[in-house]
């Protein structure tokens, strides 16, 4: 067992480090910009994949020893899935396989969880999904709430010829060496239990359960104004899924949706005289013949209240013939999307105002905001400056723990947060955490201090809270990881 567990660990480091490393040199050697773009997208596939291996590593170290350790965050569902997302959009569009979503009673829902063992299963699941399928396969993502104390996650792929034999070899389902017997591990320590189902012509199914509690949100000033709207809605497109999707949001704020899934019947609800709101268009509906079908669309609708819905390796050809049609206003859409984010973009179209979130803004506005930043590695200073630059904060830098105490203690009131590695030289930031809590300044119980450490074990994390952290963002940096920790604590 050890013999194939270290194999398997040095073959999930060792390929995606050969795919950086060849990759980059390939990068160095061309000056054409569109492929220097390709293998970056590519670089960044590789680098999930190995972040995702050493946390599997970590994570199964922690389980087998019982080190592992369940923690209570508050997030919103779309918030998991839409970090979830972000990880697998380019091995997608690479195997041209389609994600939709199946979200029930889950708007505007706030979860109590782990949210990142929640992130982890998921994320897992998902990313096997996409592998055994091929080119054209949809993959499912379901969620809903069973109850305030259930949630139900499933990930289903319809690529054929899967049976129980196949499916174990493919999971090694005698052996505890993989990344489902993990999952397996951490839905039943959430209270619940991951199930595979498979049938050679229907696909492969996981599903499983956790134990959570849940509250509905309040509806905010957008929603009560998108309500009472009662927008109508035509979507072309010829994927149910899709038009499921946005027949469930629209219901959220009592609109109405009419189906169209050819061109011919969309002609037939415009020329018949049905007035609609909005228009949702998929671009492999048009692409064949786009600016004649955007301008006879254009003629019974606004273009600012036209979306088009596009995979996220079409947003940019999407966009390119908006320009060259002179349809600038039209919105371009990745999908899979969440509701929120639907919702928000077509407000936009009726004027109505947003509020700046992770999911309608790439960089929060921390304009005002001074952050400390503290790291003994120049890159990472210069990473981290480089992320949170479009934010408009101000940061200051210290390169240990002496230093930060030094620089906080000097001027107390300066700081809205620190960013605080845990390794470094002369003071580690565990030390220079308690030392900070332990000053006698007016904020120093409360001012914001985050972990940036490298150290993934749960209980390295449990020491972090236990010196007087708020929060903790693993290293590497996922940016939009960052922006939510520093979004929650600074807003």
């Amino acid at each position: 067992m050890k013999e194939e567990y270290f194999s398997n660990a040095i073959h999930g480091i060792r390929t995606p480090v050969n795919t950086i490393v060849g990759l980059t040199v390939l990068a160095r050697r061309t000056e054409n910009i569109d492929e220097i773009g390709r293998f970056l997208t590519k670089i960044e596939e590789a680098s999930y994949q190995l972040i995702a291996t050493v946390e599997t590593l970590s994570d199964m170290y922690q389980m087998e020893n019982e080190k592992i350790y369940l923690e209570s965050n508050e997030f919103d569902i779309e918030e998991l899935l839409d970090s979830v997302l972000d990880m697998v959009y380019v091995k997608a569009d690479a195997k041209d396989v389609n994600i939709f979503l199946d979200l029930r009673d889950v708007f505007r829902v706030k979860i109590s969880a782990d949210r990142f063992k929640l992130a982890k299963v998921l994320y897992n699941l998902l990313n096997s999904a996409i592998d055994f399928s091929q080119q054209g396969n949809k993959v499912l993502i379901r969620v809903h709430m069973k109850s305030s104390r259930e949630l139900f996650f499933s990930v289903a792929t319809d690529a054929k010829g899967f049976t129980e034999q196949k499916v174990g070899i493919l999971f090694g389902a005698d052996s505890d060496i993989n990344s489902l017997s993990l999952c397996r591990g951490i839905v039943k320590l959430m209270g619940g239990e991951l199930a595979v189902e498979c049938a050679p012509e229907k696909g492969l199914k996981f599903s499983f359960t956790a134990a959570v509690h849940a509250e509905k949100r309040g509806d905010s000033e957008l929603i009560r104004d998108l309500s009472a709207l009662r927008s109508k809605i035509l979507v072309i497109e010829n994927k149910k899924e899709v038009v499921e999707f946005v027949t469930r949001t629209a219901a959220e704020v009592g609109g109405t949706v009419s189906a169209a899934p050819t061109l011919a019947a969309a002609a037939r609800y415009l020329l018949h005289g049905a007035e609609f709101s909005s228009v949702i268009v998929g671009f492999d509906m048009i692409i064949t013949d786009f600016a004649l079908i955007m301008g006879n669309i254009t003629r019974y609708v606004d273009p600012k209240n036209i979306i088009i819905f596009a995979k996220n390796n079409h947003h940019s050809l999407a966009q390119e013939m908006c320009v060259k049609s002179g349809y600038q206003a039209v919105k371009i859409i990745t999908v899979p999307i969440l509701p929120t984010a639907l919702l928000e973009q077509a407000a936009t179209g009726f004027g109505l105002k947003i509020a700046q979130s992770f999911r309608t803004a790439i960089a929060p506005d921390f304009s005002g905001k001074n952050i400390l930043l503290v790291d003994d590695h120049d890159m990472t200073i210069e990473i981290t400056t480089g992320i949170l630059e479009p934010t408009k904060a101000k940061i200051f830098t210290a390169k240990t723990g002496l230093e930060a105490v030094t620089a906080y203690t000097e001027n107390p009131d300066r700081y809205d947060a620190i960013l605080m590695d845990v390794q470094m030289p002369v003071m580690d930031g565990l030390t220079a955490t308690r030392t900070i809590r332990a000053t006698e300044a007016s904020t120093a119980l409360t001012v914001p201090i985050i972990a940036m450490t490298a150290n993934i074990f749960d209980l390295d994390k449990k020491s972090c809270y236990d010196a007087g952290m708020s929060r903790y963002v693993s290293k590497p940096v996922s940016v939009r990881e960052l922006y939510r920790v520093l979004s929650e604590v600074l807003n």
